[in-house]
Formats: C-alpha cells, sequence, structure tokens
C-alpha cells in the first residue's frame, strides 16, 4: 500500500473516532438535559411521586421554616426513623396539645420505610436542625441483623440518596462490584427519581385513555402521616413455627459489630447532633407481646436488653395487641393511646423500663396459608 492511501485511511480513523467522540458528547448533553427533570420538583416527578424516601425530601422541601420556630422558645424535636415512627404518633395532634401546654417545643415527624439509623442519619444531614434541638430515633432488635441490607431489601437508589460516597465504600454489607454499581449511578437525581418521573409520565399520557381530571402534583400521601387500616391480612396472629417465620431473629443472625449499618448510623447520627448543639434521644415504640416472646430467641432477649441499657434507650408503653395493624406498627387505636404518651415524654422525657411480658402467652396457633409466610410488611408504594 502506497503512501496516500495510508494517508488517506489515517483521515478517514480520525474523522471516524470524532464523529464517534462527537455522538457521544452528544449523547452524554442529552441525557444530563433529560436528567435534569428528574429532580425532587421535576414536573414528571410531582405527578408520580410514590417513594417513601422522596416524600420526606418533599416535606423537607416544602418546610416552612420560619413558622417552625415562631412558637414561644422555638424549640423543635425531630423524630426521625421507621415506619414504626411515623405510624405511632399523630403530628398534628402532639403539637396542637404542646400548644395548649405553651410548651417550648413541636415535633416534626420523618418516618419512613426501613429508616432504620444507616438510612436516617442521611436524613438528619439535611434537616435544619439547631442547637438546644432533640432528635429522636426508634430503635429495633431487627435492626441488627446480620446482612440487613439484603434482610430489609434495600435497592441501591435509595443507598445513593442517603448515603455519602464514602460510606458507600466503608458498607461492610456490600460487595466491591456493589459498592462500584452504587458509585457510579450519576446523576443522583436520575437515579433517585427515575421510577416516580416514568410514573407520572405513564399517568400523564395515558390520561386521555382513561379519562376524568387531568393527572395533578400529589401533595398527601400517608408516607406524611400514617396509615388508617386497623388489621394487615398478611400479617400473622400466630405461628406454628415461629422460626421459620422471616423476621425470627437469634445470635446467629445478629450482627453487633461497630461496623453494622445501623450501629455505624447511630454513631453518625450522634456526631451530626453533637456537631450542631443538638441533643440525641434512642426511643423504643415495642412491637407486638407475640413478636417479642415468639421472633426473638432468649439468648437475644437478654442480648437486647443490655443493648438498649448500655444505649439509655427511652421506653414507650406497650399497647394492647388488638392496637397494632401487623407485628410492630401501632393501628389508630395504638396512635390514639401513644401520641398523648409522646407528649407528656416531651414535657417531662423519663427513660422508663421495657414493659415485661409477665403471665402473657401466644394465642393457639390457627392454620391459615399465611402464618409462617415470611411476608415483607413494608412497601414503597402507596397502598391500591
Amino acid at each position: 500500500m502506497d503512501e496516500p492511501d495510508l494517508m488517506h485511511e489515517e483521515r478517514e480513523t480520525r474523522d471516524a473516532a470524532r464523529l464517534v467522540l462527537g455522538l457521544m458528547a452528544l449523547a452524554a448533553l442529552f441525557f444530563g438535559l433529560l436528567s435534569l427533570g428528574y429532580g425532587l420538583r421535576g414536573p414528571f416527578v410531582e405527578l408520580g411521586r410514590e417513594g417513601t424516601v422522596s416524600w420526606m425530601f418533599w416535606k423537607l422541601d416544602t418546610l416552612d421554616r420560619t413558622a417552625l420556630r415562631a412558637h414561644p422558645g422555638g424549640r423543635v424535636m425531630w423524630l426521625v426513623g421507621s415506619s414504626v415512627i411515623r405510624e405511632s404518633f399523630d403530628e398534628e395532634l402532639v403539637n396542637q396539645s404542646l400548644a395548649e401546654r405553651g410548651s417550648a417545643w413541636r415535633v416534626q415527624k420523618f418516618g419512613f420505610n426501613r429508616g432504620a439509623a444507616g438510612l436516617a442519619a442521611g436524613l438528619v444531614a439535611e434537616l435544619p436542625i439547631q442547637a438546644g434541638d432533640k432528635v429522636v430515633h426508634n430503635v429495633a432488635v431487627g435492626n441488627l441483623h446480620t446482612d440487613w441490607l439484603r434482610f430489609a431489601n434495600i435497592p441501591e437508589e435509595r443507598l445513593v440518596s442517603l448515603l455519602t460516597a464514602g460510606e458507600l465504600l466503608a458498607l461492610k454489607e456490600l460487595s466491591l462490584q456493589e459498592k462500584l454499581s452504587a458509585l457510579v449511578m450519576i446523576p443522583e437525581g436520575y437515579w433517585r427519581f427515575r421510577d416516580e418521573h416514568m410514573r407520572g409520565l405513564t399517568r400523564l399520557f395515558a390520561w386521555p385513555l382513561w379519562g376524568g381530571d387531568m393527572p395533578k402534583p400529589k401533595t398527601k400521601s400517608y408516607n406524611l402521616t400514617f396509615r388508617t387500616i386497623e388489621r394487615e391480612r398478611k400479617s400473622p396472629r400466630s405461628f406454628a413455627n415461629p422460626t421459620r417465620y422471616r423476621l425470627y431473629q437469634d445470635l446467629e443472625r445478629t450482627d453487633l459489630s461497630p461496623e453494622q449499618i445501623n450501629t455505624a448510623g447511630l454513631e453518625r447520627m450522634r456526631r451530626l447532633c453533637e456537631a450542631r448543639g443538638a441533643e440525641l434521644v434512642l426511643i423504643e415504640v415495642p412491637p407486638t407481646r407475640l413478636f417479642q416472646s415468639q421472633l426473638m430467641s432468649p439468648a437475644l432477649q437478654e442480648v437486647w436488653d443490655q443493648w438498649r441499657e448500655d444505649r439509655e434507650v427511652h421506653y414507650f408503653p406497650q399497647i394492647p395487641e388488638d392496637d397494632y395493624f401487623d407485628l410492630i406498627h401501632p393501628n389508630f387505636r395504638g396512635r390514639a393511646a401513644l401520641t398523648p404518651a409522646l407528649v407528656a415524654w416531651v414535657e417531662d422525657p423519663r427513660r422508663g423500663a421495657p414493659t415485661p411480658l409477665g403471665d402473657w402467652t401466644p394465642p393457639p396457633h390457627a392454620a391459615s396459608a399465611e402464618a409462617d409466610l415470611g411476608l415483607d410488611l413494608e412497601a414503597d408504594e402507596e397502598p391500591e
């Protein structure tokens, strides 16, 4: 091949490379522009919002920070944690009662599905906490489960939403491949809101076919308040063999190391509070007696008692079994009892003590198709 032919091939190769690079740059630009619509207040995200964490950031974004501290004293107690926090307390009634008492305190509730400390700390980092405030977080023995991320079925996008890159890399529960996969989920807004974006887009374009009113941005969700059901149909009322149930836990399934995601999350939360002159207080809203007696091994119960004592956990009252809608979440009756208990505790925060099971015995097992299934009792979607 003579020199002109070689020069011609080189030019063609350079031109092809430039074309490929140009197309890649255009694709990256297009994707970048497209991702701008995937933010918290993206138009299609507003139409399709359902994710439990997304609602927490929406509440934070719409929070009136002037009214937040307009009451005499201006102190705020931030209730941040799992869905148990969400279901246990009526924020509006608590603040109404505190106002009637002339209290210096008001509460803001941020309770989301699987909001254990390892994830809740990421939300605490975003809150407008000031010196003199308190951050109240609920603890549960299940949050110390070995390999908690898989046990709780935490999606990657939630990790990206609530953890820093350094915290992701430090997670002992993730393999190196999983860590790298999470770290390349950029831009963050796209991965955090892509499902809601597509859901909103679907609602809008399907609207002419479905009829009815034109879709509007969502501003209400049980994630901001609580659920109103009395009893979850799939929640077991007895066990033939509790060790088969997914929530059963013994010492072998418990990780007490300081690197465990939620133990490390508690430490991160404590540092965040100290840096802002706030106090971190841990509470327990106890699960059902059925849970305590059947789904924790005796050895684990002893370890859990000591764990709570070492961390000065505050105990809320044990409510009747019928006042839960499943094994751990209070229903409307339980909330009606726990809400005034919170008001009294805000004014006089005594630790109390766990309620002993005493003579309580589990009910006789009633055979059913659901009794021993390890069903996931929390969902990120709005109930149908």
